[in-house]
C-alpha cells in the first residue's frame, strides 16, 4: 500500500491485526458490500454500466431489513454501502444507516460515491446517522478531464465538496486512477494541494471482463494494493489459489442475491436470493462450498491482491480506537484484545 503509514502504527499490532482477519476469514468474513441501487446519475470511464443488463432499481425496505437481520447478528465488523450504482440516490440512505447504528455500535460504516450529490446539509445527515466514512471516487486533476471521465459531473462542486469536508471532523478519503496524464506521483502532489489528507491510488482493472478493454487508464492493476508473494500463499490459512474478495467479502446486490463478488453486475452467478435463507449459518455454508471459482475469475488482474494486507493497515489507519470493541465482540476474541497492541 503505497499511502504514508499510520500515525498509530506504534501502538497496534498490525501481524495481530492480519491474523484476525486471517482467521476471521476462515469461518466468517470480514466486510459486507451493500447495493442499496444500481441506477447512478453518470456514467464513469472506471465503470462497466454499459454492459449490465440488470434494470435499475432501488433496494426495497422489507430487503434490507432482512438482510440486516442476517448480518447484523454476527461478528463482521465492516459493511460498506457500494456497488454498481449511486448509493445517494436512495432515498432512504439515511435511514438505512441509522438502522444500522442502532443495532451495531461498533460496526464500521463506508460509502462508496461519485461525490455528486455530497452537498453540505446532506453530509451532515449522514455521519448524523452513523456514517463513519466517505469514500469519493475521482478521476482527473482539472476540469476537462474530470468531467471527460467521470461522465459530466462537475469538477467545481467535487472541489466544493473536499473543501468543505477539509474542515471538518469527518473522516474520507479520495480514490483515484492514474491516467497517461497524471502519475500516481502527480495525483498525491494535486490532491495533497487541495487538503485532502488521505489519497488511495486505485489499480484500473477490467471488472470481472465486463469493461471494454479498450476503457485503460493505466497498466497497473494493483494501484494502492499489494500483490500477494507466492510464499505468503504456501503459508495462509486460505487456499494459495484463492481470491481474497471470495473469503473476505459478503456482495448483497439490489435484489437482494448474494453474488460471490462485487464484480459480478448482471447476476450471472447467484449464490441465493434473501428470501429463501434466515440463517447465518446456512448462508455461510452456501457460500463456502461454491467457492473458490466463478466464471467472473477467469483472467481477473485482481485475485492475487494482498486484501488482507490492505484492510489491516485500513483499520489501523482510519480506526485504530474501534479495533478493541471489534476484537471484544467476535468469537474469536481470546486474548486478541491484550495482543492487539505492541
Amino acid at each position: 500500500m503505497k499511502n504514508n503509514p499510520p500515525e498509530q502504527s506504534t501502538l497496534i499490532s498490525y501481524s495481530s491485526v492480519y491474523s484476525y482477519i486471517e482467521k476471521l476469514c476462515k469461518s466468517s468474513y470480514f466486510y459486507v458490500h451493500l447495493e442499496p441501487t444500481n441506477a447512478c446519475n453518470t456514467n464513469c470511464i472506471m465503470c462497466p454500466r454499459n454492459a449490465m443488463t440488470r434494470k435499475p432499481k432501488m433496494m426495497t425496505w422489507e430487503n434490507f431489513e432482512k438482510i440486516m437481520t442476517l448480518i447484523l447478528p454476527t461478528d463482521i465488523p465492516m459493511i460498506s454501502i457500494v456497488g454498481f450504482g449511486e448509493p445517494t440516490l436512495h432515498s432512504k440512505l439515511t435511514q438505512m444507516l441509522n438502522y444500522i447504528r442502532k443495532r451495531r455500535k461498533d460496526i464500521i460504516l463506508k460509502m462508496t460515491t461519485n461525490g455528486s450529490l455530497l452537498k453540505k446539509e446532506y453530509i451532515e445527515e449522514l455521519y448524523k446517522n452513523g456514517l463513519d466514512l466517505i469514500e469519493i471516487s475521482v478521476v482527473g486533476t482539472d476540469k476537462e478531464s474530470y468531467q471527460n471521465t467521470m461522465g459530466g459531473l462537475q469538477f467545481e462542486q467535487l472541489l466544493d465538496t473536499i473543501n468543505y469536508l477539509n474542515h471538518q471532523k469527518y473522516k474520507y478519503l479520495l480514490a483515484t486512477f492514474p491516467t497517461a496524464q497524471d502519475s500516481p506521483e502527480n495525483l498525491y502532489e494535486y490532491w495533497t494541494a487541495q487538503g485532502v489528507k488521505n489519497i488511495e491510488v486505485k489499480g484500473f482493472h477490467q471488472r470481472g471482463g465486463y469493461l471494454d478493454p479498450e476503457q485503460k487508464l493505466s497498466n497497473d492493476s494493483f494501484g494502492s494494493y499489494i500483490s500477494r508473494k507466492q510464499e505468503d500463499k504456501a503459508k495462509s490459512r486460505l487456499p494459495a489459489d484463492a481470491c481474497h474478495k471470495l473469503y473476505m467479502f459478503l456482495h448483497v446486490n439490489v435484489d437482494g442475491n448474494f453474488i460471490p463478488c462485487v464484480q459480478e453486475i448482471n447476476n450471472k452467478n447467484i449464490l441465493f436470493n434473501i428470501e429463501n435463507i434466515t440463517s447465518y449459518d446456512d448462508a455461510n455454508k452456501i457460500m463456502s462450498s461454491a467457492r473458490p471459482t466463478f466464471d467472473i475469475c477467469q483472467g481477473c488482474e485482481m485475485k492475487n491482491q494482498d486484501l488482507m494486507d490492505y484492510y489491516s493497515q485500513f483499520l489501523i489507519k482510519y480506526f485504530p480506537e474501534r479495533i478493541g470493541d471489534i476484537l471484544a465482540r467476535s468469537s474469536l476474541s481470546g486474548d486478541w484484545t491484550s495482543q492487539i497492541y505492541e
